[in-house]
């Protein structure tokens, strides 16, 4: 009967031998062969289909809503278990529904005035159920069977709405995989409708002794091909969805008054279920179960690592399953917390101000807040206080006040203040530095299950930190914590897996590891999937793929995000070049003390990248991320000493500042040493230890070095010379993208220099260096076409190329585009304009240039005949070693042009040119 004040709803059902699903599968599972299986799977199908076909959404398919007789399937209660959970009080069964819920359900939805509007149920919400209870049939097990306390259920929404579900058991045919698979889409619109879940189910039915292949039978990441095409080999006996008899639906007669009542069953957990009392204690035992699960939550938090935004939405969830909402839950304990009634609600109303939980964020009402309740021996309170003085929140930085708060929380068995004790011993927090006591306290907390100590001991073992580095004690420990949640396990064991450490090197499984974090929506590991995509490491290169998880990263707050984001819009990297957006980005994170955005900040304003150029600032942004450690800011300020930039020079401090970044291991600072030993900056001259230090950061594979060291093996600078070797380093650098090396080990194979002599190698080499700008080597390419050398001669392609060479201010290219307008190569003859060319060119105090400007003097090529001029360019050139300039000079002696004759001087520039053309042709 029902009646307005006190409905009572009778539900009549038939008898069911072997009770529901649920517990025919608890009891019977390992007695069922496949071919029951998907017989259970087509009569479900196939009794969801004939409501389809009757215009009726059941709303509400789960293990316990399916009877089982005589192994005939009997859908039941579709529609009324609403209202029943609404008079039994019970929100633990609801809770239990929660997998086999449309997970549109979960996300908030908008009407078209942007008002709150519930998402309804529709045929695609049943297709959604039904691939769960496929998969229920498959495995023997109930759905996500783990998350089995209330507190636990807006954890496992959250992550279903991110796209985690159950996964295939090692037995299950590929083809009934895919079927449920499709229907537990997050897109209804990609899910198939009944019609299709019956067809195909009744196809692996058929085939289900032939050729269907079983997961265990395929690669454990399989991939379904829609092109699959299925043989039928017989006629299907499965039952006719045309009847309601036989499909085992019980009830029809109710169909109106379940139609009145499925109208309110519509998203079950954003809409509250109103379970009411009017009584106080009870209202007041809700309240107490909330702050509890609350509290629970947020130690949890704390151990795993879940970031804050996470964890926000995850009480909010909370908060909404237990039928209330975050302002209320605040007002109620903002008015209790002067009362006794409810234990830690002084905590909880300060975590709700530190989050802006129900009210606006308000970092000092939190710290005052922890403080009054760590004054009533709150020993959770005592630790928060602690972490408000160690990191400034609400009031100064205090870090000896922290640890002592630390460890008064620790006398009390707080397993967290014995974690961050033992941080502090490790960093010198507020305590003399203790590595081997730190050690001991995380190995303390360790051994309580505590997360993030058990990821921390792992780092003292990979690194040798108060113990003897063991490598396969570090991942074992960060597997175990990993395995239970925690964030920076997961990134470490990634880690473990990227470089080999502990375990074989495996690029696939560190992939996999963050991709798998990063759907159930963790920010660092979002970061880190981007990461792998970008350097293509267990996955293909996808730099587009990379920039929208570093952007999805950055706009939930993650700031390293914002750094590599601003690098990507930089360097044009999965995204179109955009300096200015990439300069934003890097001053937003700097504005966060991100430490290697200050420096991208200085590097931005030093050379005026998407801001005007201000060596100042750059100056000033290098030293402050310096003073902090940063090993490359260290190395930049040292740069800005050594060249005046933003500063007055001081070789004396760039020295120190390279040899400060040299000892950590920074390898530009070893080379920069190294180059300063060469050349002499600094203190001395040292060419034997400008070699080593090459040396070292070539080992280190620094390209530069590597160059440098070809170099010094070539002229013999703090080496013995060793053209061969001089060789195979520029080799070296070459393979691995130094353009001025490419352009040597041209040259090399153009005079056989430490290599046999190959002119086809030099050109190859040459053109490679070209098309990636090298000025010297598009004007030598240019002399392989005008001498054939290595291809064939072909003066016009010669002439372009001195042309371009020439426009980018290569000065040879610049005369040897003289010479082409003087003898009419590859275009018209053009005295003036050659003679234009070789004063420009002798003017940058070229050599061959002063010679050729000084023969247009003497024989009025494009200009006037002017003896002295030719005379005093010929000098020029000639102090310069030009050994035709030479020779002429003793020309101009002898016969008197420009200058009076001296013939001892002339002598004297033909013995000169004498001696340098022999030791020149040998």
């Amino acid at each position: 009967n029902e009646d307005d004040l006190n409905p009572d709803y009778l539900l009549i059902l038939e008898y069911a031998d072997s009770g529901t699903l649920r517990n025919y599968l608890k009891k019977n599972f390992n007695k069922l062969d496949w071919d029951m299986k998907i017989k259970f799977a087509i009569q479900i199908a196939d009794a969801v289909l004939c409501l389809h076909q009757k215009n009726i959404i059941h709303r509400d398919l789960h293990s316990n809503n399916i009877l089982i007789h005589q192994n005939i399937i009997k859908l039941a209660d579709f529609g009324l278990s609403r209202r029943l959970a609404e008079v039994s009080n019970s929100p633990k069964d609801i809770f239990g529904m929660i997998p086999y819920i449309d997970p549109q359900h979960f996300k908030k939805q908008k009407n078209d005035d942007n008002n709150k509007n519930h998402y309804k149920s529709n045929k695609k919400s049943d297709v959604y159920s039904v691939g769960v209870l496929l998969w229920e049939l498959s495995s023997g097990k109930k759905p996500f069977e783990t998350y089995d306390k209330p507190f636990q259920k807006p954890t496992l929404m959250l992550e279903i709405l991110n796209g985690k579900r159950e996964t295939p058991t090692s037995d299950t045919p590929i083809d009934y995989i895919k079927i449920y698979n499709e229907c537990w889409q997050d897109n209804p619109d990609n899910r198939p409708d009944m019609q299709q879940v019956f067809s195909e189910l009744k196809l692996i039915n058929l085939n289900i002794i032939g050729e269907t292949k079983t997961l265990s039978e395929i690669n454990d990441d399989f991939t379904i091909d829609d092109s699959d095409n299925f043989g039928i080999n017989g006629i299907s006996n499965s039952l006719s969805s045309n009847s309601l008899s036989s499909s085992g639906i019980t009830n029809i007669t109710l169909q109106a008054k379940i139609d009145k009542l499925m109208e309110e069953y519509d998203n079950m957990l954003t809409e509250k279920i109103s379970i009411t009392n009017d009584d106080d204690d009870d209202d007041d035992e809700n309240y107490k179960k909330i702050i509890e699960e609350l509290l629970f939550l947020h130690e949890n938090s704390i151990q795993k690592e879940i970031n804050i935004e996470n964890y926000i939405q995850i009480v909010k969830q909370n908060i909404i399953s237990n039928n209330k909402n975050e302002v209320e839950m605040f007002n109620y304990l903002l008015n209790n917390k002067d009362t006794s009634k409810l234990q830690n609600i002084n905590l909880l109303l300060a975590i709700f101000y530190k989050y802006g939980i129900g009210i606006k964020e308000d970092k000092v009402k939190t710290f005052e807040l922890y403080k009054e309740s760590s004054e009533k021996d709150s020993v959770e309170s005592i630790f928060q206080l602690g972490y408000c003085y160690q990191y400034g929140i609400g009031t100064e930085k205090n870090e000896l006040k922290a640890f002592e708060l630390y460890e008064k929380a620790i006398e009390n068995g707080h397993i967290n203040s014995i974690y961050n004790l033992g941080y502090c011993y490790q960093h010198g927090i507020g305590i003399e530095k203790n590595v081997i006591k730190a050690l001991e306290l995380y190995e303390e907390a360790a051994k309580n299950n505590h997360l993030t100590s058990i990821n921390n001991l792992g780092y003292c073992y990979q690194h040798g930190i108060g113990t003897e580095k063991n490598e396969t004690k570090a991942f074992n420990l960060y597997k175990d914590a990993a395995e239970k949640g925690q964030i920076n396990s997961i990134n470490n064991l990634g880690y473990c897996y990227e470089y080999g450490i502990g375990t074989e090197k495996n690029e696939t499984k560190t992939f996999e590891l963050y991709k798998e974090a990063a759907e159930k929506g963790h920010i660092s590991l979002i970061f880190n999937l981007g990461y792998c995509y970008r350097y293509g490491i267990g996955t293909e290169k996808d730099e587009t793929k990379a920039f929208e998880l570093y952007k999805k990263a950055a706009e939930k707050g993650h700031i390293n995000s914002l750094n590599y984001l601003g690098y990507c819009y930089q360097h044009g990297i999965g995204t179109e070049k955009n300096e200015i957006k990439a300069f934003e980005l890097y001053e937003e994170a700097a504005k966060k003390d991100l430490i290697n955005s200050i420096y991208n900040l200085g590097y931005c304003y030093e050379y005026g990248i998407g801001t005007e150029k201000n060596e100042l600032k750059a100056f000033e942004l290098y030293k402050k991320a310096a003073e902090r450690g940063h090993i490359i800011s260290i190395n930049s300020l040292g740069y800005c000493y050594q060249y005046g930039i933003g500063s007055e020079i001081n070789i004396i401090k760039a020295i120190e500042l390279y040899n400060e970044a040299a000892e950590k291991g920074q390898i530009d600072s070893i080379y920069n040493l190294g180059y300063c030993y060469e050349h002499g900056i600094g203190p001395e001259k040292n060419e034997v230890k400008a070699f080593k230090l090459y040396e070292i950061a070539a080992m280190k594979d620094d390209i530069k070095s590597i160059y440098n060291l070809g170099h010094c093996y070539e002229c013999g600078i703090g080496t013995k010379k060793d053209k061969a070797r001089a060789f195979e380093s520029y080799k070296n650098a070459a393979e691995k993208g130094h353009i001025a090396a490419i352009n040597d080990i041209g040259y090399s194979y153009e005079y056989g220099i430490g290599t046999e002599k190959n002119e086809y190698k030099a050109f190859e080499f040459y053109e490679k260096a070209a098309t990636r700008g090298h000025i010297d080597s598009i004007s030598r390419l240019g002399n392989c076409y005008q001498y054939g050398l290595g291809t064939e001669e072909n003066v016009i392609k010669a002439l372009e190329l001195y042309k371009e060479a020439a426009e980018k201010g290569h000065i040879d290219s610049l005369n040897k585009l003289g010479n082409y307008y003087k003898c009419g190569l590859g275009t018209k003859e053009n005295m003036i304009k050659a003679f234009e060319l070789y004063k420009e060119v002798a003017e940058k105090g070229h050599t061959n240039a002063l010679y050729d400007i000084g023969y247009c003097y003497e024989r009025g090529i494009g200009t006037e005949i002017n003896e002295v001029k030719a005379f005093e360019f010929y000098k020029k050139a000639a102090e310069k070693g030009h050994i035709r300039s030479i020779n002429n000079l003793g020309y101009c002696y002898e016969r008197g042009v420009g200058t009076e004759i001296n013939i001892d001087k002339a002598h004297e520039m033909y013995n000169l040119h004498e001696i340098k053309s022999d030791r020149k042709y040998r």
